[in-house]
């Protein structure tokens, strides 16, 4: 069955970072966290091979198939987006610049849920697996801890390589979540 499985779907990476906030705060819904402190640090650990999509290959009157924010045609209310009437609509062949507003405020959803998941204490280290957007790389780095200055951050920017990490391959992945392992792993006395 799980051979039989296709990836399909589209990318909408705010969603995952408010998602993995979630667990990691001590607030509803998942309440059992107990928060940053000396002896815990939040870590998320987010991973994304593409940038941020909105279908619009079906030509139907909810303009797109279903997504996390639902119908292209919802984005409006649920992105924050332009509103849009059907004489618009219509009068476009593809609705390309309606996308291009949904996935822009998608962007901006993203950058925002990952400086509020920092103020909040969590250190995030971000992956870009063979993504072949600059673009999306650059706002990934920026999503990252020290990618981008947050309050209380010294006025010198600090480099984000640490905590940014652009894989091209499996392998690359592999090691690179090693290697994250080893920095995160505690150190230990042993005999």
């Amino acid at each position: 069955t799980i051979d039989a499985m296709v990836a399909d779907g589209y990318t909408h990476v705010a969603e995952g970072v408010a998602w993995a906030q979630r667990v990691l705060s001590p607030g509803l819904p998942f309440d059992e966290s107990k928060g940053s402190s000396k002896d815990v640090k939040k870590v998320m650990i987010l991973l994304t091979d593409g940038e941020n999509t909105f279908d619009t290959k079906l030509k139907n009157h909810n303009l797109s198939t279903y997504t996390a924010y639902g119908f292209l045609k919802q984005a409006p209310h649920r992105l924050g987006a332009s509103q849009f009437n059907d004489n618009q609509i219509s009068a476009r062949v593809s609705y390309g610049g309606l996308t291009t507003d949904a996935i822009g405020k998608q962007d901006a959803m993203m950058l925002k849920a990952c400086l509020e998941a920092k103020k909040a204490d969590t250190v995030i280290y971000a992956f870009a697996y063979n993504v072949q957007s600059e673009k999306q790389k650059e706002m990934l780095e920026n999503c990252a801890s020290s990618g981008q200055k947050n309050e209380g951050e010294p006025t010198a920017r600090i480099s984000s390589k640490k905590y940014f990490f652009d894989t091209t391959s499996n392998l690359d992945l592999v090691q690179s979540f090693q290697a994250l392992a080893n920095e995160l792993r505690p150190p230990y006395l042993s005999q």
